[in-house]
């Protein structure tokens, strides 16, 4: 779609997007970080939220992980992006989506059914980033995350 669009001269608009999670199991907590960029990499939004979800503490950052993707997709569908590369520093968001591992509990199936969803919407591809390897939206979304849960 995306394509013919492109061909038919028709501007799509695209972005990169960065997310992080992070815990605290000491103080029960569970936090997001998001950045979106586009091409020049502008800031478009950023997504510094605690969950407020007890249930998942047991997820540990890994619920973090797999919110910020999410809050991150839906940020780029508000914004009215088109087309966006998802940058990841947890392998496992990569995983569960290309079927490479399986999900083994609700919470993993539900995330892969929401991005089924967003992928209505939106094109998305992702791309594995070494955590804390100096890569400069990587930190950002990291320091959001860990901001979210101070």
């Amino acid at each position: 779609m995306i394509f013919i669009l492109i061909l038919l001269g028709v501007k799509v608009m695209q972005a990169k997007l960065y997310t992080d999670g992070s815990s605290n199991y000491k103080l029960g907590k569970v936090g997001t970080g998001a950045v979106i960029v586009d091409n020049s990499n502008n800031i478009l939004s950023e997504i510094s939220k605690e969950v407020d979800k007890p249930e998942l503490l047991k997820y540990n950052n890994v619920a973090g992980e797999i919110l910020a993707c999410c809050y991150g997709i839906e940020k780029c569908i508000e914004l009215g992006v088109k087309q966006v590369e998802i940058h990841v520093d947890y392998i496992g968001l990569i995983k569960w989506y290309d079927g490479t591992w399986r999900t083994k509990n609700n919470f993993t199936k539900l995330y892969v059914n929401m991005l089924r969803e967003y992928g209505k919407f939106i094109d998305f591809n992702f791309i594995k980033v070494k955590a804390h390897s100096n890569d400069k939206w990587n930190e950002y979304a990291d320091k959001l995350a860990k901001k979210s849960i101070k």
